[in-house]
């Protein structure tokens, strides 16, 4: 028996009119944001790296590791 993660969450958050606030838009930067912190975020929006970079921030050290499970 072989344990393994495979658990993920799927957030999307929507403004008042229906757009996903997590969304990049390519209309406006088709390369991606400039002002990126990493370049794997510089495709979601500002303000969805700052939701992960408040997740991440909030896991206690090791957390993830907690996260495993022979069902999944």
């Amino acid at each position: 028996m072989s344990l393994s993660i495979r658990r993920h969450t799927h957030v999307s958050l929507q403004d008042l009119s229906g757009l996903n606030i997590f969304a990049h838009s390519n209309a406006e930067h088709p390369n991606g944001r400039p002002d990126a912190a990493f370049e794997d975020t510089k495709f979601i929006s500002l303000r969805a790296e700052q939701f992960l970079a408040g997740l991440l921030d909030g896991l206690p050290d090791g957390k993830l590791g907690l996260l495993m499970s022979k069902d999944s």
